[in-house]
């Protein structure tokens, strides 16, 4: 089954709750303030937020009145953003990863690479998951407009 791992849901929902203080007006989150809010392990949120920092997605500050926050608008922080900052790059099969990758017999990722009569659908399928997981902003995921996002990719497709 295709699903996001726990890693890239949990810093979904903390990117969220992130966005939500932003717009209240409110100022930095504490990591603990977001895990007791959704019941989140806080060892494994703690490492995440460190990741989404890395990867510029948040900014945090120091002192009694610290925390995290949004570095940048809702509207500028993509799924794929997300995922890459807590995964690294997704590959739907193993032929699917850097495009550089050789589709070979030889090839130890894959077995039937060289053979496999669905390589190059599953290819251009990964593809268009790539695309539309670029499209889908945070923004999006918030305001429940997935949908048009995803229509965006489709569309453009087409």
């Amino acid at each position: 089954m295709l699903s996001f791992t726990r890693k890239v849901d949990y810093a979904v929902v903390a990117l969220g709750r992130l966005a939500e203080q932003a717009a209240s007006g409110g100022g930095p989150m504490s990591a603990r303030q977001i895990a007791a809010d959704y019941g989140l392990p806080l060892p494994l949120l703690m490492n995440l937020l460190k990741d989404l920092q890395r990867s510029g997605i948040i900014s945090s500050t120091r002192g009694a009145r610290g925390g995290y926050f949004l570095a940048d608008e809702p509207g500028h922080i993509t799924i794929m953003q997300v995922i890459e900052s807590v995964e690294g790059a997704p590959e739907l099969t193993p032929c699917c990863g850097d495009d550089s990758y050789p589709v070979t017999a030889e090839d130890a990722r894959c077995r039937l690479a060289g053979a496999c009569p669905m390589s190059d659908s599953m290819r251009r399928l990964h593809s268009k998951l790539l695309e539309m997981l670029k499209q889908v902003t945070l923004k999006d995921m918030l305001e429940g407009e997935v949908d048009a996002a995803v229509a965006q990719v489709t569309m453009a497709g087409r």
